[in-house]
């Protein structure tokens, strides 16, 4: 055993700092020529500014210095891990339409220069490690925005001359953006033949939703407007129009087997509900707001329906319909969409 040998060195436990291991992700490096894909992702950019010049018109952001297009990653990426990159390149995600896929947009200087780096890209590979992960810019146009019923509707053997639809605006704009926007879209509503049906109402995250009744052949122009994410189908009860026989809603009977007292219960804030008597044990209440002179029942009958009955029309023909909810006719309209006081004051504290 050789003398020069040393004693081990001791450290004791209390001057040791434990630190975790902690595994780190890293990116598969893509096989792609930065050449090829720049190349692919300059031409996706030009598509994107020559779509937003081919429809100037319906263009209801033109006045706001504002850019909408889709950016795709490919697969096995996600752009909730891509912050960095849309951050360091102008862009601001307003939609996810999917784990690789979001609707952002830029400032016009801010898109001319994310031009200039995916040249710079297609040249040389600078940023090779951002741009790799992406798969395409493209132009956010055309039926991706419609629902499905109403891609269904628009593919039908005789679509409908007219459209009862919900315009959703791009989510999370700023308040002066949607000033810009919004007068904009409800003027091509009136220049189309279009009619407002309610005063914008706006969801949880203010995004504004404009209700129309629109021509169905001015779609398109809707379709194409950079300032519109999603567009449906006002989704109300209407009996199929296209039955054969009429049917006699007196000989109709309520499922025995459904427990009426058990069903939840749904308030229906609008212009009141008027259920013939077979139905009438469904509306647990009625109410009128005292400012308020009532509304006519249409358009509240027809909510009230869809809460009650959601597929009534392949009941209908046995005779026997099984509701799913009870009603509280809460009746407030009266031809302006106004949230009466006396609702909080006199009828949600009862």
């Amino acid at each position: 055993m050789s003398k020069d040998r040393k004693s081990h060195l001791w450290i004791p436990d209390e001057e040791v700092k434990r630190i975790d291991k902690t595994l780190t992700g890293r990116t598969k490096p893509r096989n792609v020529s930065f050449t090829e894909h720049g190349s692919k992702l300059s031409h996706g950019l030009q598509t994107v500014k020559q779509s937003l010049e081919s429809i100037i018109q319906d263009n209801s952001l033109a006045d706001s210095d504002m850019i909408v297009f889709a950016v795709e990653l490919p697969e096995g990426q996600k752009i909730q891990d891509k912050k960095d990159f849309f951050d360091s390149n102008g862009m601001r995600v307003r939609a996810v339409k999917n784990v690789r896929s979001a609707i952002v947009t830029s400032t016009n200087s801010q898109f001319q220069s994310l031009r200039k780096r995916v040249e710079s890209y297609t040249n040389n590979g600078a940023d090779k490690t951002h741009f790799d992960y992406v798969e395409d810019f493209r132009p956010f146009v055309g039926t991706e925005k419609d629902s499905s019923e109403l891609r269904k509707t628009m593919t039908a053997p005789n679509p409908p001359d007219t459209l009862d639809v919900q315009l959703m605006l791009i989510p999370n704009l700023n308040n002066e953006v949607y000033d810009v926007a919004l007068p904009k879209l409800i003027a091509k509503i009136k220049e189309t033949q279009g009619q407002i049906q309610e005063d914008t109402y706006y969801l949880s995250d203010n995004t504004p939703i404009v209700r129309a009744i629109i021509p169905s052949s001015t779609l398109l122009r809707y379709e194409n407007d950079p300032a519109i994410y999603r567009i449906e189908e006002t989704d109300f009860f209407s009996v199929d129009a296209t039955q054969d026989t009429m049917i006699d809603l007196g000989a109709l009977t309520l499922n025995p087997d459904v427990s009426i007292d058990e069903l939840p219960i749904v308030v229906v804030l609008d212009s009141g509900v008027a259920f013939p008597t077979i139905l009438s044990s469904l509306v647990i209440r009625q109410w009128t707001a005292p400012s308020s002179i009532g509304g006519d029942c249409d358009h509240g009958t027809k909510v009230a329906s869809r809460a009650a009955f959601k597929y009534i029309n392949q009941q209908l023909p046995t005779g026997v319909i099984t509701p799913r909810a009870r009603i509280i006719d809460c009746n407030i309209l009266d031809g302006n969409v106004i949230l009466h006081p006396a609702i909080e004051t006199e009828f949600v504290k009862k």
